[in-house]
C-alpha cells in the first residue's frame, strides 16, 4: 500500500468523523429551532476577541446560569442597535444557540461530505471528471 493511499484513507476517516458529528449537531439544532419557542434571556454583554481573526461572542443569563454564545458580526452589529437575537436552549448539550448555528452546522456537513468524496474517489476518476467539464 502506497503512502498516498494510506494518507487518503486516514483523511477519509477523519472527514467521515467530522461529517457524522456535524450532521448530528445539524439535525439536533434544526429540531430545537423548528420545534421550540425562543427562550427569554438577560443580555449581559457582547465582545470580540482578535486571534487569527475576529471572533464575536455574547454573554447571556438564562435560568440563573451565564452562557457564552458565539455570534456573527451581523448579530453583534444588531445588538449594538438593541436588536437581540432569538436564542434556543439545547438541553442535551446545555448550550444556547441562535439560528446561525444551524446554518453553520449545515455548511460544515456540506464541506466534510465533499472532502469525503474527494478522498474516496480514485484520482483517475476525479481527473476524468474534471476534464469533461
Amino acid at each position: 500500500m502506497s503512502s498516498i493511499n494510506l494518507v487518503r484513507i486516514i483523511l477519509g476517516l477523519v472527514f467521515i468523523i467530522i461529517l457524522l458529528i456535524s450532521g448530528k449537531n445539524y439535525f439536533e439544532y434544526r429540531n430545537v429551532v423548528n420545534k421550540n419557542k425562543p427562550i427569554e434571556y438577560k443580555f449581559v454583554k457582547s465582545f470580540y476577541t482578535i486571534g487569527r481573526g475576529r471572533s464575536y461572542n455574547m454573554d447571556v443569563v438564562y435560568k440563573g446560569v451565564t452562557y457564552r454564545v458565539e455570534i456573527t458580526e451581523r448579530i453583534a452589529d444588531s445588538i449594538a442597535m438593541n436588536n437581540y437575537p432569538k436564542m434556543y436552549y439545547v438541553s442535551s448539550k446545555d448550550k444556547l444557540i441562535t439560528a446561525w448555528h444551524v446554518m453553520f452546522s449545515f455548511r460544515i456537513v456540506l464541506l466534510s461530505a465533499a472532502a469525503v468524496l474527494i478522498c474516496c474517489l480514485p484520482f483517475r476518476k476525479l481527473s476524468k471528471m474534471m476534464r469533461k467539464e
